[in-house]
C-alpha cells in the first residue's frame, strides 16, 4: 500500500486499505479523537490525498470543463469544492479547487486519487499542463474549535485575516506551504499542504501545539463520524451507487454555469425531473446493531435503506442516512430499520446538522 509521506504518523497507527493506499484509521481510542476534535482540536494525516497543479494559456477552461461549479471568476487564494461527474452524471469525485493566478490546484479524496488520475489524463488537451504533484506535498488537517491557534504558529500575521475558502502561502526554511481555512465538521477547519523537504519537521510542530492545547492525532474514523453530524458529505459512502442528486450533492452543481462540463446535459436532465428518493438523517436508540442496506419500514411497507450509521457520543445514539422514497424525507417522522435477521428497531428522521458545533460560540482571538 501507498501510505504517503509522513510516516512519522503511523507509529501505533491502525491502518487501512482504501483503493489502494494505506490510510490512518485511528490510533487506537476512536472516541477520544472524536472528543479532540468537538473540544479541542485534531490534527491528521491526509497526504494520500490526490493533488494535481493544472496550469498553461488554457488551463481554466479545462478545469471548468471537468468540475460542476462556475469557476470563470473565482479569485486567487480563493478554493472551492465541487463534483467531477462523467458523462452519465455520475459521481467520479468530490474534489477541492485552489485558484492561483496562473494555476489550479486539484485536492481528491484518496478513494478517488487512482480514478480521477486516469480521467484527467484521458481528457488531456493542448495548452494543458497537468503535473501530478501528490507524492511532492504532504497534506495535514487541522479540525477543532481550537484548531485556529494551531495553525497561527505558521504565521507571524492574525490568522483571522483567512477567510472561510481562502488560503495563504507560506515561506519555511525555503519551503513553500499553502495553508487554507476550509473544514469538514462544522469546527474550524485548516489544510497544510507541506513540501517532503519539510513535511516531517512542520508535522512535529503543529502536533506540539496540537497536545498543548489538549488535542491529538486522528485517523479517518473519527473524522467521519464529525463529518455526518453537520452532514459533510463523504464521497466514497454516500454517492457511489446513488445518483448524485438523490444523495444531495446538488448544492456542489451551478446549475446557471454557462461552460460546458462534462456531465452537464445529463445531470439537467435528472434535474428536470422529480427527485423520487433523498437522503434524510435519523437517530435511533445506541444499542442498534444496523448496517448499510437494511431496510427502512413504515406500516409493513419498505420506503428506503440504510446508506450508512455510526455512533454518535455527542447524541449518545445511533445516527444514520437514509435513502427513502418521497415523500419520506422529511424530519420528525418515525420508522423502523429493519435489519437483515429480522430484528426491528424505532428511529426517527432529523434535520441536519444533527449536532451544534462548539466552533460556533468560539471566536477566533
Amino acid at each position: 500500500m501507498n501510505t504517503g509521506l509522513l510516516t512519522v504518523t503511523h507509529e501505533q497507527a491502525v491502518m487501512k486499505d482504501e483503493a489502494g493506499y494505506g490510510i490512518i484509521a485511528s490510533f487506537g481510542d476512536v472516541m477520544k479523537e472524536y472528543a479532540a476534535i468537538r473540544s479541542s482540536v485534531g490534527i491528521f494525516d491526509m497526504s494520500t490525498h490526490g493533488k494535481f497543479r493544472v496550469s498553461g494559456d488554457e488551463h481554466v477552461a479545462w478545469v471548468s470543463k471537468m468540475v460542476s461549479r462556475d469557476i470563470e471568476f473565482l479569485n486567487s487564494e480563493t478554493e472551492i469544492f465541487a463534483l467531477c461527474l462523467d458523462e452519465e452524471a455520475k459521481l467520479l469525485g468530490i474534489v477541492t479547487l485552489y485558484k492561483y493566478d496562473d494555476a489550479i490546484v486539484i485536492e481528491t479524496e484518496t478513494t478517488d486519487r487512482k480514478r480521477l488520475t486516469e480521467w484527467f489524463e484521458q481528457h488531456r488537451e493542448e495548452g494543458v499542463e497537468i503535473e501530478d504533484i501528490s507524492d511532492e506535498y504532504a497534506l495535514i488537517g487541522l479540525e477543532g474549535p481550537l484548531a485556529f491557534k494551531v495553525a497561527q504558529t505558521l504565521l507571524d500575521y492574525e490568522i483571522s485575516s483567512i477567510p472561510f475558502q481562502g488560503f495563504v502561502e507560506v515561506e519555511r526554511d525555503g519551503a513553500t506551504l499553502l495553508l487554507a481555512r476550509t473544514g469538514y465538521t462544522g469546527e474550524y477547519g485548516y489544510k497544510v499542504f507541506v513540501p517532503a523537504s519539510v513535511a516531517g519537521e512542520v508535522w512535529h510542530e503543529l502536533y506540539a501545539k496540537t497536545q498543548e492545547l489538549g488535542g491529538t492525532q486522528c485517523g479517518s474514523e473519527a473524522l467521519e463520524i464529525t463529518m455526518l453530524e453537520v452532514r459533510q458529505p463523504i464521497g466514497h459512502i454516500e454517492a457511489r451507487e446513488i445518483p448524485v442528486l438523490e444523495a444531495g450533492l446538488g448544492w456542489l452543481i451551478d446549475f446557471g454555469k454557462m461552460d460546458a462540463y462534462i456531465g452537464q446535459e445529463a445531470i439537467n436532465e435528472q434535474a428536470a425531473q422529480p427527485v423520487e428518493r433523498r437522503m434524510i438523517g435519523f437517530i435511533v436508540e445506541k444499542q442498534a446493531q444496523i448496517e448499510a442496506g437494511d431496510a427502512i419500514v413504515l406500516d409493513d411497507q419498505v420506503i428506503g435503506r440504510v446508506v450508512t450509521a455510526c455512533y454518535s457520543p455527542t447524541l449518545d445514539a445511533i445516527l444514520g442516512l437514509a435513502l427513502n422514497n418521497e415523500p419520506f424525507t422529511v424530519p420528525g417522522l418515525t420508522w423502523t430499520v429493519r435489519t437483515a435477521e429480522g430484528t426491528e428497531y424505532a428511529a426517527e428522521s432529523a434535520s441536519s446538522p444533527y449536532i451544534v458545533p462548539r466552533s460556533w460560540k468560539v471566536k477566533m482571538l
